[in-house]
């Protein structure tokens, strides 16, 4: 397993010029960037490289935002991980998994970086040591 630096991101999304203006700002803010434009490079990359916070469109090509959040809370690797949606349309709950934050698009920068700064300082003092 691959260990990245703890203030890591994944960014989900189809839409490329999203996923490289969030890479923009965060990258700005001494975050590493990942991202993944579908769900199963999205689920693949979090597994393999503990992100410290995961962003997640709800509205995705291949596997929706709900399946993708179920796979990574289901997974003992993932599930620690905080997810912020970014969403488009209503988030209907139909199960127990939440993300731990929704935004709904268009966001403010300044509103998705101060939602990241604080999961990625909360994770850091979370994560299992055997994680680390």
């Amino acid at each position: 397993m691959v260990i990245t630096p703890r203030r890591t991101v994944l960014v989900i999304d189809d839409d490329p010029t999203i996923r490289d203006l969030i890479e923009a700002l965060l990258t700005d803010e001494g975050y590493l960037v990942l991202q993944a434009e579908h769900g199963q490079q999205a689920v693949l990359l979090a597994r393999e490289r503990q992100p410290s916070v995961i962003l997640l469109d709800g509205i995705l090509p291949e596997l929706s935002g709900h399946e993708i959040l179920r796979m990574l809370r289901a997974g003992a690797a993932t599930r620690h991980i905080p997810i912020v949606l970014l969403r488009s349309l209503p988030w209907s709950n139909t199960d127990d998994q939440v993300p731990e934050v929704c935004i709904n698009k268009p966001f403010d920068l300044n509103v998705l970086l101060a939602h990241v700064n604080r999961m990625a300082a909360v994770n850091e003092t979370l994560v299992p040591a055997s994680l680390n």
